[in-house]
């Protein structure tokens, strides 16, 4: 079964963000930034050490990206959806 690793890491990455925000680490209204670098790390981690996941270093940087800013908008999507408004 081939399946894509972001479907796992967009949830892996915004339960990470919240812990760090309840641990202190993380101001709430950091939290976008710090998921797109979580993100982008993890990505990149993958590509040189396993070469999995992207065609390349910028192929990798895009796509951790991605997978960061969707890790956001999850949590995001999840207060609208249980009626709190989201950190500013």
């Amino acid at each position: 079964m081939n399946s894509n690793p972001a479907i796992v890491t967009v949830p892996l990455i915004t339960g990470f963000i919240e812990a760090l925000k309840r641990a202190g680490i993380v101001q709430p209204r950091y939290a976008a930034l710090a998921s797109l670098a979580v993100g982008t790390a993890a990505s990149i981690g993958a590509y040189l050490t396993t070469g999995t996941g992207a065609q390349g270093l910028y192929d990798a940087i895009l796509q951790g990206a991605a997978v960061g800013l969707a890790a956001s908008g999850l949590y995001s999507v999840a207060n609208a959806a249980a009626g709190r408004s989201s950190p500013r």
